[in-house]
């Protein structure tokens, strides 16, 4: 199995060449001009275009920056206390009213009750039972 994958690659590979190697170059005037202006443009940037170098800004001091992020630390706290869940185009859901223990458990108690009767009358089958 691998002699028969080694010897696909090299005859692949040796389509892939004969075919990269039979091209020729467009003898179009017209595309060799543009070309010929393509690769002009792309080794020559015009100003302002190719990596330009920010302007060079004076150090800041360290107390500078400390004042600056005391303020910014200020802000985003009162900003984190003034907040209102849900303030960005969303509803917060009316909370459901709580429902003792004892009422979920004989409600739960009761649907087991009708399942159970059910099942007994043959209305519905078991659950591992069922299918068509």
């Amino acid at each position: 199995m691998k002699i028969v994958v080694v010897a696909l690659g090299v005859v692949c590979a040796q389509l892939l060449a004969l075919s990269a190697a039979a091209q020729t170059p467009p003898t179009d005037p017209l595309r060799v001009e543009r070309k010929q202006e393509a690769q002009k443009a792309a080794r020559t940037p015009l100003l302002g275009e190719g990596y330009p170098q920010p302007e060079p800004r004076a150090k800041v001091s360290p107390q500078a920056k400390a004042e600056a992020r005391a303020e910014r630390r200020k802000n985003a706290a009162a900003a984190a206390k003034d907040a209102k869940p849900g303030e960005l185009y969303s509803t917060v859901p009316e909370a459901r009213p709580k429902v003792p223990k004892g009422e979920r458990a004989a409600a739960r108690a009761a649907r087991n009750a009708e399942v159970s009767r059910a099942v007994k009358a043959g209305e519905i089958k078991p659950i591992g039972e069922g299918g068509k």
